[in-house]
Formats: structure tokens, C-alpha cells, sequence
């Protein structure tokens, strides 16, 4: 009975010499440390672009402040036919 054989183990018929997969092994490690820095650069931009953007607020003080003061002095009127026509240009209702 030899050990080059391993029943059940779905197919895995031969195991092939250790020199083999050690080089194998080698090869599968220099390919993902290339693919690392490759991976680290986009990394870094991101990063770079997160704090950029962080900076950068999506409110804008002033109309909030407009808004706040009509609504306070009951001016404030919604133009509702703007309002659909925002919602249906923005695509929410697509499904």
C-alpha cells in the first residue's frame, strides 16, 4: 500500500511531491505581495480622498438659516409640483 494515494477526500487522487508545492507556495506568496502594493497605493489614495472629502460639508449653513427664519415667521410655502419633480428626476421611484 503506497502513500501516494488518499481515498475520500472527493477526488484528490495523487499528492504530489513536497518540492513541488513548496514552490508553488512561493510563487502564490510573491504574486499577492505584488498584488499588496498594488492594493496599498489604491489604499492610500482613498484614504486621501476620505479626508478631502471629510472637509467638504454637504449642508450649506446659510440656506438652512434662510429656511429656519421663513419657518419661523410662517413664510416658508412648499412648491409641491417642484417637489415630484425632484423625486422623479432623482429616480427613487424606479424599481
Amino acid at each position: 500500500m503506497g502513500m501516494d494515494r488518499i481515498d475520500g477526500l472527493g477526488g484528490l487522487d495523487r499528492v504530489g511531491p513536497v518540492g513541488s508545492s513548496r514552490a508553488k507556495v512561493r510563487r502564490d506568496v510573491a504574486a499577492r505581495a505584488a498584488d499588496g502594493a498594488e492594493l496599498s497605493d489604491f489604499a492610500r489614495e482613498l484614504q486621501s480622498l476620505m479626508a478631502q472629502a471629510s472637509g467638504v460639508s454637504e449642508v450649506r449653513g446659510e440656506r438652512v438659516e434662510a429656511i429656519r427664519r421663513a419657518l419661523a415667521e410662517g413664510r416658508y410655502q412648499v412648491d409641491l409640483l417642484e417637489v415630484a419633480r425632484s423625486i422623479l428626476r432623482s429616480g427613487v421611484l424606479k424599481g
